[in-house]
């Protein structure tokens, strides 16, 4: 598509559809999925690794409105269902019911489907999409039904894209499947033009397809070209294995083929088809080349292929039988034999028994036996039907069959070539090129391909055209000068070519073509072509496309950009300016490379959120104010609360006002009579603030309850009941000892400037209480104006240090840092020799507290807390250098949030490498400081079995320990409860547990001689194994009510600061956080971890093969780089933990070396290593652990089964899996390194692993799982940074043997919608152990930070708690180390612990955000779940998402889910808790005994969420999910096909669970309340009148109607349920007649019943009163905002008399905010006035309008009112051509009185790029904010 223009108006269709049949379920959760990771969102992120774009063709060569289409594929193994899915953002498309990708699969969408499927050969096209991929660059987002973001690209036809699939042809296509979308080196182009819709990409391994011809539906290629006992898949992952009776011999195609020798073991074992890949639906294609030598004797069978999976059978073999029963085609006995085709189609299992009697065309037998190769091949066409069977290359014999049926296929059966194991049906003779499609082939592709194989050629070449891989000809150099005359030169970096035929094709500004002639281009050749020669102008941004003569192939392309241009050297994919134009000739460049990134400062530490929140702002009404009260127990009626009653009778006092003898958190100062049951307080404070740039929060102190009022307008209720309040309403709950509460953000638009009036109401619970009191603080926070620029917060503390390694000062003006921030440095702007130059994100912060440091700013973006690439480019725009960095590890860890920065060691490695960077060295400014605290021990949920002191680190960090000490009642005894607490006698005492395990006794390295504990937590301590302990001296028990003191010096070293000690279990608990130093790094200094030569670089580590067979040899290679030469290298190993051996490793080009590891037996482990010297004898190892690092693979063992299930292989040695299953170590939440394969081709050097589940699951054989955690720099499928491998489930006694049922509760979740759920995958684990080897769930997002992500806006900013029980042991071995097994266990449900942390922390872990430690909505969530009856609604309704916790426990009823949260015990469940105020969510969790509950039990389990879901309003809401959830997903007809696929997915009989769902799903829908009719009972249902402006009606629903809306309004409204049948709700009327019409939602918020009534009103409006405007002064055309009171429908805005142009109503009724534009031809001081509808004019508040100036809008350079691509264009022709310009300051868009290119670039990635905006004024017309600066808008006139 050529632009975006009809763009906008084409999606608003796609987009309604969506809004009619998307599963909106759960407004809450759904809120904030609405912008999660929308490409505008402050925070990037990545989405999981489910179905994943692969392959876009937006540009298509001709006939664009037709063929542009976008790939999907399922990288799962399993099938996923994306029903209601949809592509959004650039284009739409909304996938309908029922579609399913299946596992490895692919789904093609398509603007003309019909046309990509008649044209490109696709099957199956889905469409038409709505909208068009524009040609220069597109967001595209795929989001599941919940909204949930699934995958997302960006691309561009520049900036690092491939230029080629641009419009020459080809396709942008994914290099590998696995790679994340969001990258641009995850892409490139299709091998041939047209791409590969509906199948993959590239097929290059082992030397097999290359891409050429139609290779779309390819499944499996088999060239059988290697070498060894393994045929090698080169379409595929179906790797194959070499029986004893099948051997290579000489190939018709290529070097080699198979020859069978008939015996049983004549065979290759192609396994069951990895991700499902051999089962196929509407069509299929077997084809190979045979040299038979069977005989056809009567009875005897050769099979050339076979998959058997009972009677879904695909055969291909030769026969000679009787078995007529099956034959598609009646045969007589005397035409055998046969050569047989079977396949199971519409269920009925079918051969077509082709008779080789050499008649109508078809062969004899003699005539195959010829000793020739023959193409023989079978197919079959679902749409007509049609079977059929080709020899060499001619369709022979066929039948059809009913169209439109399609193949049964598909299962765990393992497929053959030339037997079929176990049987006696043995091919005799020789195959090659055996080729799998999953559609049927042309008549014309088999002829073509028999052809092809007559040649010698493969089935995918075309005569005379090479692949593009083995084009060597490529554009190098382009010259586009202003004055005409360009250039281009092409340069041959292979053989010789042959350019005859070749195209250069220019697409854009007058198109042309050059065809060769007859040339050539021999090695190393340039060939320079001009204008003249090819007969076609150049043109700046034009495409050249270089095309082999064929047209179908691109061997190279570029965009022409003005001035010269030249390929780096170094650099093949990058292009820059040349230092002077060497056509003919190598490039030229003159490149900086002294100035490097030195040090970088990306995640400032986050201290942790303190228990008692503090006061937010500033304090301007103190806890003792001064207050006038009344406390006589009259009542006063409504007046009082008002601004002008007189209490000047009344009492005056300082708070705390009270009447309470225990004691208090503020001073008691005024003491006030008991009697009375309301108490009235009244006080002013004055603002001087804007109220609307402010926000207001209230602190209280109150016993019992109280309604709070701001200037007459009621603000705050606690502990009060709904409705009126008179004075003998009595508080709803009480308090036993009032403490401070909040605080309270006061919502509204009552606070004014001035002064303010605050009145309370204090109400008793009874009439006979006891105390009262009474206290409030008030405080004001400022907001940061509205479109102003502020570096806040952690952001403002980012930096990145440049320094000059070289001997000359470098001027820096016109470079720039970009990618990850921006920033151009200013003209002038020099770095010294030596030198240092500091680029901060706010430089006066920085400056402010590193004084001595040279620092620039402010840069534009944000570092990204996880990963970012930033690139320095010069002055011309090359580069100068890139580092990409990593927030774990194989980086520095203690960067990440841990109190350094990263720095670079050595100045002259490469810093892209992650062992050329360190942690900064922090812990040597940190001083040793004394901490101690008392406590009274008090019980707490927990056990008390053990008598020991535990301490350790709430996240990975190191601390230095001394004179450690518990004393007993420190005043009194002061007895001492620690042995060794000054570590004298080493670690004697303690034990250093799971990922505190390497803590250890060192000396002080301040004081040598004194011994000190180093705390070293790899991880975050917990509440079981992962700590450091000693038991408590001579046995000593804790004892409640006692006072103990916890003492100790500490001295931070790096990362965690967050020191907890506890008591066992969980008293006298404390986290103390040592200090650390503050402002971290050198910023402007040399680096504090400096070496002067640290060794050469390494990258790209990998060996090959991956799982190398027995015997094999192993090459190890690497690139090695130094900048002092390479000395020696070697590479070391060693054979299961043997003597380690080395060998010289060779260089072979480009600073590769390789060196070759001997071929080991089978089930053998090899640990590597590389050592390598510089020049100058300095060393370094890859892995930088060297011997300590675990490079790791295993010969082949037998265990992988590389068939539907991935397979996950832990390589680990020997004494790393003893430790791992350690009987005291399998707690241990510590990582062990390992080496990951996946599916035995992709290796993950030092992973780590751990043991995953409870003390139970840990030990136990049958559930032990694992957690992985891969490198920063290689995550899992490209995404995930840990995945969970769960071995346990199948706990129902359902399915015969253990399983993975769990997975059929997440799934049923899943598509109902609305409920958080994982797409999980299924995986074969190779386990250490091979007794823990099976089959488990591969768990990846979990509810990490990419599930947060890509769900809710800025999700990973919120916490999640994990709901969980503490298990206790209850023996220990000699040492005093506890065995995991027997335990006990103890748990709490949610409820109120009290106001601190502390006893919460171990039954609610929190899981995310660690640092922060922030549990206030979780404590909030666990008060609310304590209140009382009368007050358990508002408060859960206040902290909870409770319709989004109905649904969720929904899923645990119906799932049967047992040993869960209200269903046997206090664990497996999760909170999510949204970062701000937004609302508690639920999620299931750990769900392995699913199924496992009576079908026919209860339908909601006990515990405190059972007071919660029996409230009237939630029980029906309850009801609702459970009858909606059977109806989506629970079912027997949608999940059967769910059952079977994923049993047959894990060979297990799921059959059982089927039946319990019907059970069950009947049984829930027979315990559901009867149906009630939708209908309004106020009046009767009859008309009625009212003299009000809102009505209150009452009716009957029933629980299909779950919200009520008026229609033609968007909001639902807050109806109040009495019961689970009888409503009520009020309902805003306008003067005169309402016709209201009620609709009725149902829990998916489509309409489920309607009812209507008319409302006369015979009110009026009344006059609005106009509190504030905000910002006080503007301009014309300016937005401003102002609030007010009763602002109602009709509402007008006059400023000086002249009415507003737009009033946009943000908030109406009693309290509203409007923003209105200020009109033009006024200026000055004047007053605003409001009316509504009827009534007179409000008074009026002052105003200033700011004179007009000269009024523009930024960036409209052309002055057209819009600002678009025309203006870049027009600033460019101003700066390069003279033309004059209207309007300067437009043009200028940086605002930084400079008008130059830059201006135009931010215009141009302000509209392709979402690069930013315009400054002010933008986007509205306005005036230059910087009066009398050097650019005006009559500058230029």
């Amino acid at each position: 598509m050529q632009g975006r223009e009809v763009l906008s108006v084409s999606l608003v269709a796609g987009f309604h559809e969506m809004k009619s049949i998307n599963h909106n379920y759960a407004r809450g959760f759904l809120a904030g999925v609405a912008l999660a990771c929308c490409f505008f969102a402050a925070i990037p992120c990545e989405a999981d690794s489910v179905v994943v774009f692969n392959e876009i063709h937006y540009h298509p060569a001709t006939r664009e409105a037709e063929f542009e289409w976008v790939e999907l594929h399922n990288q799962m193994a399993v099938d996923v269902d994306i029903s209601n899915w949809y592509l959004s953002d650039a284009v739409f498309y909304q996938f309908p019911g029922g579609t399913i990708v299946p596992g490895g699969g692919y789904v093609v969408i398509a603007v003309n489907p019909a046309a990509v499927e008649a044209e490109l050969g696709a099957v199956g096209v889905y469409g038409p999409i709505v909208g068009r991929l524009d040609n220069s660059g597109e967001n595209l987002e795929l989001r599941d039904h919940n909204a949930r973001l699934m995958d997302r690209v960006s691309y561009s036809s520049g900036d690092g894209w491939p230029v080629a699939a641009d419009g020459s042809g080809v396709t942008l296509s994914k290099l590998n499947p696995n790679w994340r979308s969001s990258r641009t080196g995850s892409w490139g182009i299709s091998d041939r033009t047209g791409g590969t819709p509906g199948a993959v990409n590239f097929q290059t391994e082992d030397g097999g397809v290359q891409g050429g011809g139609a290779t779309q539906g390819l499944v499996s290629y088999w060239n059988f070209d290697g070498a060894g006992d393994e045929a090698g898949d080169s379409a595929g992952s179906n790797d194959g294995d070499l029986g004893s009776g099948a051997s290579r011999t000489a190939g018709l195609v290529g070097p080699g083929a198979i020859s069978f020798n008939n015996t049983t073991n004549a065979l290759v074992n192609v396994g069951s088809g990895v991700g499902n890949s051999f089962s196929f639906s509407t069509g299929l294609t077997i084809e190979a080349l045979i040299a038979p030598g069977w005989n056809g004797a009567a009875g005897d069978y050769e099979t050339i292929f076979r998959k058997e999976d009972g009677r879904r059978r695909i055969l291909l073999s030769f026969q000679n039988d009787d078995n007529a029963a099956t034959r598609d085609v009646v045969i007589a006995p005397s035409l055998q034999p046969v050569l047989s085709f079977g396949i199971n189609v519409d269920g009925a299992y079918s051969e077509l028994d082709m008779p080789l009697d050499g008649l109508e065309g078809r062969p004899t037998l003699s005539s195959l036996r010829d000793g020739a190769f023959h193409h023989i091949a079978a197919s079959y066409q679902s749409v007509n039907g049609r079977k059929s069977i080709y020899v060499d290359g001619r369709r022979v014999f066929s039948t059809d069959l009913s169209p439109g049926e399609t193949i049964s296929s598909g299962g765990s059966a393992t497929a053959y070539i030339g037997n079929m194991s176990g049987r006696r049906e043995p091919f005799t003779g020789t195959i090659d090129e055996v080729a799998i499609w999953e559609r049927a082939l042309s008549d014309d592709e088999l002829a073509s391909h028999s052809g092809l194989a007559a040649a010698g050629e493969n089935y995918f070449a075309e005569p005379g055209v090479k692949v593009p891989g083995e084009v060597s000809v490529r554009f190098n150099e382009t010259e586009l000068p202003l004055a005409g005359g360009g250039r281009l030169e092409l340069f041959n970096s292979g053989a010789r070519v042959s350019l005859e035929g070749y195209v250069l094709s220019s697409h854009g500004a007058e198109p042309g073509e050059f065809i060769f002639p007859a040339a050539e281009l021999g090695p190393g050749e340039y060939l320079v072509l001009d204008e003249a020669g090819m007969g076609f102008s150049f043109h700046a941004s034009n495409r050249l496309f270089l095309y082999a003569p064929c047209r179908c192939v691109v061997a190279d392309a570029v965009r022409l950009k003005e001035g010269l241009r030249g390929r780096f050297p170094t650099r093949e994919a990058d292009w820059g300016t040349p230092s002077g134009e060497t056509f003919g000739l190598a490039n030229q460049f003159s490149l900086s490379d002294q100035v490097v990134i030195n040090e970088i400062y990306y995640n400032p530490v986050e201290e942790p959120v303190a228990d008692l929140e503090p006061v937010v702002g500033e304090v301007i009404v103190p806890i003792d104010h001064a207050w006038s009260y009344n406390a006589s127990g009259a009542d006063l009626g409504t007046q009082w609360r008002n601004p002008g009653f007189d209490d000047g009778a009344w009492e005056t006092g300082g708070a705390l006002l009270y009447r309470e003898n225990s004691p208090l958190p503020a001073p008691k100062t005024t003491e006030i009579p008991l009697g009375a049951t309301t108490y009235y307080f009244r006080s002013v404070f004055e603002l001087e603030e804007d109220p609307l740039a402010v926000e207001l929060y209230f602190r209280t102190v109150i016993d019992d309850g109280a309604v709070i009022y701001l200037n007459g307008e009621e603000v705050l209720r606690l502990r009060m009941p709904a409705g009126e309040i008179d004075s003998g309403t009595f508080a709803s709950a009480s308090v036993s000892n009032a403490d401070y509460e909040g605080p309270f953000l006061i919502a509204g638009n009552a606070l004014r400037r001035g002064a303010n009036l605050i009145a309370v109401e204090v109400h008793q619970r009874t009439s006979g209480s006891s105390d009262v009191v009474f206290g409030l603080e008030a405080s004001v926070l400022e907001l940061a104006p509205a479109g102003e620029k502020v570096v806040s917060g952690r952001s403002r503390e980012k930096w990145i240090e440049l320094f000059n390694r070289g001997s000359e000062a470098i001027e820096l003006g016109g470079w720039r840092l970009s990618s990850g921030i921006r920033y151009e440095f200013a003209p002038g702007e020099t770095i010294g020799p030596g030198g240092y130059l500091v680029v901060a994100a706010d430089r006066e912060h920085l400056e402010s507290i590193h004084p001595g440091a040279r620092i620039v700013g402010n840069f534009e973006g944000n570092l990204s807390g996880r990963s970012d690439r930033i690139v320095l480019r010069d002055a011309l725009g090359n580069p100068a250098d890139e580092v990409r960095y990593f927030d774990d590890g194989p980086w520095p860890i203690y960067a990440d949030g841990g109190g350094s920065s990263i720095e670079l060691t050595d100045p002259d490695s490469d810093n892209n490498n992650s062992s050329s960077w360190s942690d900064s060295d922090e812990g040597s400014r940190a001083q040793w400081q004394s901490y101690s605290y008392q406590e009274t021990a008090r019980p707490n949920v927990g056990p008390s079995r053990w008598r020991e002191l535990c301490l350790g680190l709430l996240g990975a960090g190191e601390v230095l320990i001394d004179d450690l000490s518990v004393v007993e009642d420190p005043g009194g005894g002061a007895r001492q409860l620690i042995a060794n607490g000054n570590f004298e006698s080493g670690e004697s005492g303690w034990r250093l547990l799971g990922n505190h395990g390497h803590s250890e006794v060192i000396e002080d390295p301040d004081e040598p001689g004194n011994r000190v504990l180093r705390l070293a937590a790899a991880g975050a301590t917990e509440h079981m194994h992962n700590h450091v302990e000693a038991t408590l001296a001579g046995g000593a028990s804790v004892t409640n009510g006692r006072l103990y003191e916890i003492s100790f010096r500490a001295k931070w070293i790096a990362g965690s600061n967050q020191v907890h000690t506890r008591l066992y279990f969980n008293r006298c608990p404390k986290t103390t956080l040592v200090d650390r130093p503050e402002n971290p790094g050198t910023p402007g200094m040399r680096n504090s971890r400096f070496v002067s030569n640290a060794g050469p670089t390494f990258s790209d580590l990998q060996h090959f093969p991956v799982a190398p067979s027995p015997g094999e040899p192993v090459t190890v290679s690497a690139v090695v780089q130094d900048p002092d030469d390479v000395g020696e290298v070697k590479l070391r190993y060693s054979v299961e933990g043997g003597a380690w051996r080395e060998m010289d490793m060779d260089t072979v080009s480009g600073g590769l070396y390789q060196g070759t590891i001997p071929g080991q037996s089978g089930s053998r482990t090899v640990q590597f290593y590389i050592h390598a010297e510089d020049g100058l004898q300095a060393g370094s190892l890859c892995p930088a652990g060297g011997a300590d690092s675990r490079a790791l693979y295993r010969t082949r063992d037998g265990q992988a089964r590389l068939g539907e299930l991935h397979n996950i292989r832990i390589v680990m040695t020997r004494d790393d899996i003893s430790r791992l299953y350690q009987t005291t170590n399998v707690m241990s939440n510590g990582l062990t390194g390992a080496t990951v394969v996946y599916n035995e081709s992709e290796a993950f050097y030092d992973a780590g692993v751990r043991l995953r589940g409870s003390e139970r699951g840990r030990p136990t054989s049958n559930r032990v799982s694992f957690n992985i955690r891969f490198p920063a720099d290689h995550l899992f499928r490209g995404v995930h940074r840990s995945v969970g491998i769960d071995r346990s489930g199948g706990w129902s006694g359902l399915v015969p043997t253990q399983s993975q049922d769990e997975i059929l509760v997440k799934h049923f979740a899943q598509y109902a919608g609305g409920i958080p759920s994982m797409y999980d995958d299924l995986c074969r684990v190779i386990a250490p152990n091979p007794q823990h080897t099976s089959n488990a769930l591969l768990m990846m997002a979990k509810y990490g930070n990419v599930y947060l992500d890509s769900t809710y806006e800025n999700g990973s900013d919120g916490t999640n708690f994990k709901l969980e029980l503490i298990y206790h042991p209850t023996t220990a071995n000699a040492q005093g180390y506890k065995n995991p097994q027997p335990d006990g266990v103890i748990g709490t449900d949610f409820r109120n612990l009290g106001d601190g942390k502390e006893p919460y922390r171990w039954n609610f872990l929190i899981k995310s955000n660690r640092d922060r430690d922030d549990y206030t909505r979780l404590i909030a969530l666990c008060k609310a779940f304590s209140s009382s009856s009368a007050q358990l609604e508002e408060a859960t309704n206040s902290i909870m998402d409770v319709d989004q916790w109905m649904r969720t426990m929904a899923v645990y009823s119906l799932g049967g889910v047992n040993d869960a949260y209200t269903y046997g015990n206090n664990h497996n469940f999760m909170v999510h808790a949204p970062s701000g105020d937004g609302k508690v969510i639920a999620m299931p969790w750990d769900t392995d005994f699913s199924f496992t509950r009576s079908a026919t039990s209860g339908l909601w389990g006990d515990q405190g969420l059972r007071r919660i879901i029996e409230l009237p309003a939630n029980t029906r809401r309850y009801y609702g999910h459970l009858d909606d959830i059977i109806d989506k997903s629970y079912n027997r007809d949608y999940m059967r096909h769910w059952t079977e696929h994923y049993g047959s997915m894990t060979g297990r009989n799921f059959s059982g669970i089927l039946n319990y769902i019907q059970q069950r799903g009947s049984h829930v829908r027979s315990r559901l309340p009867s149906p009630v009719n939708f209908r309004i009972t106020t009046n009767g249902g009859r008309d009625l009148s009212v003299n009000a402006l809102s009505v209150t009606l009452e009716g009957d629903g029933g629980i299909d109607v779950q919200d009520i809306v008026v229609d033609g309004q968007e909001a639902p409204l807050s109806a109040r349920w009495s019961s689970l049948s009888r409503w009520e709700l009020t309902v805003p009327v306008t003067p005169g007649e309402n016709e209201l019409t009620l609709l009725g939602l149902a829990t998916d918020n489509e309409v489920s019943a309607t009812d209507s009534i008319t409302i006369t009103s015979t009110a009026s409006y009344p006059a609005p009163e106009l509190l504030s405007a905000s910002p006080s002064e503007a301009s014309p055309g300016d937005l401003v905002l102002v609030a007010g009171r009763g602002f109602y429908p009709g509402l007008e805005i006059f400023f000086g008399g002249v009415p507003s142009p737009e009033v946009i109503v943000e908030q109406g009724g009693a309290v509203g905010r409007v923003r209105v534009e200020v009109p033009v031809g006024i200026e000055g001081e004047l007053l605003i006035t409001a009316r509504n509808e009827g009534t007179v004019l409000s008074a009026g508040i002052s105003f200033v309008v700011i004179g007009s100036g000269q009024r523009f809008l930024r960036g409209d350079f052309n002055m057209d009112g819009q600002v678009d691509i025309s203006d870049a264009v027009s600033l460019l022709q101003h700066l390069y051509l003279g033309n004059p310009g209207t309007c300067l300051d437009a043009g200028d868009v940086n605002n930084n009185e400079v008008l130059d290119i830059t201006d135009a670039i931010r215009i141009l990635a302000f509209l392709f790029q979402q690069g930013q905006a315009p400054e002010s004024p933008f986007p509205k017309v306005g005036v230059d904010p910087d009066e009398g600066a050097a650019l005006g808008c009559e500058a230029g006139a």
